[in-house]
């Protein structure tokens, strides 16, 4: 009896170890895993608001032996039906910045986003809450709040990022996780819209602080000659 409990228990082992391999695995960074995000962006402007619907889609193209990898992070406008913008960038796996992940040991620790740190702020709804506020002077006083919530993968489920200039709200956008191939065998969605090719840089952090302004600051372009011709057209 005690011999057959033991054979028993040594085949369980055997055949739990693929298993708990597999699973280890399945949340490694490895070329061609992927990260799509839907994000709802709201401007602010002359008591009106403009409103852009966007797809961002996080693809790791190479991981190095230092344990850092290349991404490709394209954003598309699906209002505009067109990229509004696409970067190639290196990453460590201890910072968050192109792709929206980060190493699951650094939960619960100060993580970097280029120039900012993002702070635990504890958790909520199962998820790692993190806060990063960034100060930019231009014409006054703007103040960046981001709210980050991480998954016990490190993976970014939600973001809500509020853009404050003198007191006044400019912009809040919403993103919150579409799909991925990190947790099952999902397959990147075809988007039909006009592409453009990827600025290579050299930091991811260049993308975390300056890319996210000049990021906006084309969607608002965009949306703004949007209104415009919509204002034409009442008027014509």
């Amino acid at each position: 009896m005690m011999g057959k409990k033991l054979a028993t228990a040594l085949i369980a082992l055997i055949l739990g170890i693929p298993l708990l391999f597999t699973a280890s695995i399945s949340y490694t960074v490895t070329p061609g895993k992927f990260l799509v995000y839907n994000e709802t962006v709201y401007i602010y402007h002359q008591n009106k608001t403009l409103v852009d619907k966007i797809v961002i889609i996080q693809q790791v193209l190479a991981v190095y032996n230092n344990g850092s990898y290349l991404v490709n992070s394209t954003v598309v406008s699906t209002t505009q039906n067109s990229t509004v913008s696409s970067t190639v960038g290196i990453q460590s796996p201890s910072d968050f910045g192109l792709l929206y992940r980060v190493d699951p040991e650094m939960l619960g620790k100060t993580i970097k986003d280029g120039n900012t740190s993002l702070q635990y702020n504890g958790t909520e709804d199962g998820l790692y809450k993190y806060v990063g506020i960034s100060a930019l002077v231009l014409n006054g006083q703007e103040e960046s709040t981001l709210i980050l919530y991480f998954n016990s993968s490190g993976v970014v489920v939600k973001e809500v990022d509020y853009d404050v200039a003198n007191g006044a709200l400019l912009s809040k956008s919403i993103i919150s996780l579409w799909t991925s191939n990190f947790f099952s065998n999902a397959t990147l969605p075809k988007l039909n819209v006009v592409h453009i090719k990827p600025i290579s840089v050299n930091l991811s952090s260049l993308y975390s602080n300056l890319g996210k302004k000049i990021e906006e600051g084309i969607i608002f372009v965009g949306l703004f000659s949007i209104l415009i011709i919509l204002l034409f057209r009442k008027h014509s």
